[in-house]
C-alpha cells in the first residue's frame, strides 16, 4: 500500500496511484470483471487523476433506446461508476474491496448511498462523463478516511455528448476502510459488513444445494424422504440469491462443490460414530438448517448455534416461515468471534452443560481468520470439552494454499479464483497433528478431502482437494 500521512496529503503518492491500481486500463478491466454490464454497453474508465474521473459510455446497440439515445437508466450506471471512481482515488493506493485482488482488512469500502440525476436533453454521441472533487474538499475526505471515520459525501457528475451537456447529477457515496468498517458500532455491524455475511452464507447454502446426495450430519438417516428434505432446505435456505452467488462461484471455482460435499459427508461420518452425544455447539451455524432435520430425528441431542446476532437473527426468519418444524431443542448463542468469549458466552446458559458428550464443529470458517484469532477460539472449545469422549471437528486448509510460493498450476488458480472473488484465505496449515499439539488436543484423525472423496468413489485425484484437510481431535 501507499504510506499515509493525517497532516498532509502526498501528491506523488497519488499520481503514483493513479497510474498503477487506478489506472483507467486496470479499472475498466476490473469493473468489467465484477460488473458484467459494463462490459456490454463498453463502457469505459478514459481519465483518474487525485479527485477527479472521465469516463465513456458509447452510443451503441446496447446502450441505446428506441430513439437511437442512450438509455436513462445506464446514464445513472455511468454516473455511479464516474463519481465512485473519483472518490477512490482519496484512498491514497488502498485497493477497492470487491473490486481488486486484495486483503479484505486492507482495502476500502465503498457504497453509492443516494442518486438524484436530471436529463437535459436526448444524446447524439458518446457520453463523456465527469467528476471533480473540489481540491480542499478532496484533502478532507482523503484525511477522514485514513483516520479510519466515515465518509459520507454528495458528489456532483456531468454528462456531455457531442460538447452538449445531457445529463448532471448528485450522487451521495459511503467509504470507509474496510478493518473499520468491520468494527460494531453500538453494539451493531455495519449494514455492508451484514450483507456481505448473508451472502456468504446463502452462497455456502447455494453450493451444498448443488451437492448430489447431501444427508444429514447429525445421524444417519437412509429413509429418501428425509433425504429429499435436507435437499430442499438448503435451497430453501439459500433462496434465489443464494442460489445465483453459488452458480457464479462454481463457474471459477468448481472444486467448492467437492470442498462442501467432503466436510458435509465427513461430519456425518463422524457424528454418526458416537454413542450417547448430548450436546452439538455449531461455531459459525450460518444458514445451515440441517439442525432442524436433528430436531425431528434426535431429540434427544441439545444444539447449540454460535454465530453473530444479525446472523443469528437472519437465521430464525428462514426458520420462522418454515411450518412443522420442531426446534426446541436448538439454542442460539449471539457471539462476536472477533471480540467475544466463547467459553464465557456458553458457560452463561442454563442448558449447556461441558461435562456432558459434546461435538464441536468449526466448519469452513478457520481460513478466514488470522491464526492468533484460531488459537484462541480453539484453546475456549477446548476449555469447555469436560468429558473424556467430546470431540472436536474442524477444516483446515494447507499453507501451500495462502499463495506462499505453490508451483501446482491448479494450485494457483483456484487461489486467484478466490482472490478475485474476494474470499482470500488468510490462515492454513500444513502440519494439523502438530497444530492441535501446541493446543493441548490430541489428533483422532487427519485426512485430506481428495483422500476421503476418492475413498468413498465420490471424485478423482485432485491437487486442490489435497489441500483441504479434514480432522478431528479430543482433548488429552
Amino acid at each position: 500500500m501507499i504510506a499515509k500521512s493525517e497532516a498532509r496529503i502526498d501528491e506523488a503518492a497519488f499520481s503514483q496511484a493513479c497510474h498503477t491500481i487506478y489506472s483507467p486500463e486496470t479499472m475498466t478491466r476490473l469493473l468489467w470483471d465484477a460488473v458484467p454490464v459494463l462490459k456490454s454497453c463498453d463502457f469505459r474508465i478514459t481519465d483518474v487523476k487525485p479527485g477527479y474521473a472521465e469516463t465513456r459510455l458509447p452510443l451503441n446497440h446496447a446502450t441505446t433506446n428506441q430513439h437511437g439515445t442512450h438509455q436513462a437508466a445506464l446514464i445513472s450506471l455511468s454516473a455511479d461508476y464516474t463519481g465512485g471512481m473519483a472518490l477512490t482515488t482519496a484512498f491514497a493506493g488502498d485497493p477497492l474491496a470487491g473490486i481488486h485482488r486484495c486483503d479484505q482488512q486492507e482495502s476500502a469500502s465503498l457504497w453509492l448511498v443516494g442518486m438524484d440525476m436530471r436529463y437535459h436533453k436526448p444524446s447524439t454521441g458518446h457520453m463523456i462523463g465527469t467528476c471533480n472533487i473540489d481540491r480542499e474538499l478532496f484533502r478532507k475526505l482523503s484525511r477522514r478516511y485514513h483516520n479510519g471515520k466515515r465518509v459520507l459525501v454528495p458528489l456532483e457528475i456531468e454528462f456531455r455528448s457531442n460538447g452538449d451537456l445531457v445529463a448532471t447529477g448528485e450522487l451521495k457515496y459511503y467509504a470507509q476502510t474496510t478493518s473499520s468498517l468491520q468494527k460494531p458500532s453500538k453494539g451493531k455491524i455495519s449494514s455492508l459488513v451484514e450483507q456481505k455475511l448473508k451472502a456468504s452464507a446463502r452462497m455456502i447454502a447455494g453450493i451444498r444445494a448443488t451437492v448430489d446426495g447431501p444427508r444429514n450430519i447429525f445421524c444417519r438417516v437412509e429413509d429418501r424422504v428425509c433425504h429429499l428434505e435436507c435437499e430442499n432446505l438448503a435451497k430453501y435456505s439459500a433462496g434465489a440469491h443464494g442460489i445465483l452467488l453459488a452458480e457464479k462461484m462454481l463457474k471459477k471455482l468448481p472444486q467448492l462443490i467437492s470442498f462442501v460435499r467432503g466436510r458435509t459427508e465427513h461430519i456425518d461420518a463422524t457424528i454418526g460414530q458416537l454413542t450417547d452425544l448430548k450436546q452439538i455447539v455449531l461455531v459459525g451455524a450460518g444458514l445451515d438448517l440441517r439442525t432442524l432435520l436433528h430436531a425431528q430425528l434426535r431429540p434427544e441431542i441439545q444444539t447449540f448455534e454460535l454465530d453473530l446476532p444479525e446472523m443469528l437473527a437472519e437465521r430464525q426468519k428462514v426458520i420462522d416461515s418454515i411450518s412443522n418444524m420442531r426446534d426446541s431443542n436448538r439454542t442460539c448463542v449471539e457471539c462476536d468471534f472477533l471480540n467475544d468469549s466463547i467459553s464465557e458466552r456458553m458457560l452463561s446458559l442454563n442448558n449447556f452443560n461441558p461435562s456432558l458428550k459434546t461435538a464441536f464443529i468449526y466448519e469452513g470458517c478457520s481460513m478466514y481468520f488470522h491464526e492468533e484469532t484460531n488459537r484462541r477460539m480453539l484453546s475456549e472449545i477446548r476449555s469447555l470439552m469436560q468429558h473424556e469422549d467430546s470431540i472436536l471437528w474442524v477444516d483446515f486448509v494447507s499453507e501451500n494454499v495462502l499463495g506462499n510460493g505453490s508451483v501446482d498450476p491448479g494450485i494457483i488458480a483456484f487461489l486467484d479464483a478466490m482472490v478475485d472473488l474476494g474470499e482470500k484465505f488468510v490462515f492454513g496449515k500444513s502440519d494439523c497433528a502438530k497444530f492441535f499439539d501446541s493446543l493441548d488436543f490430541q489428533t483422532q484423525e487427519v485426512i485430506s478431502t481428495d483422500d476421503f472423496l476418492r475413498r468413498k468413489e465420490m471424485v478423482g485425484p485432485d491437487s486442490v482437494l489435497k489441500q483441504y484437510q479434514l480432522c478431528v481431535a479430543k482433548t488429552r
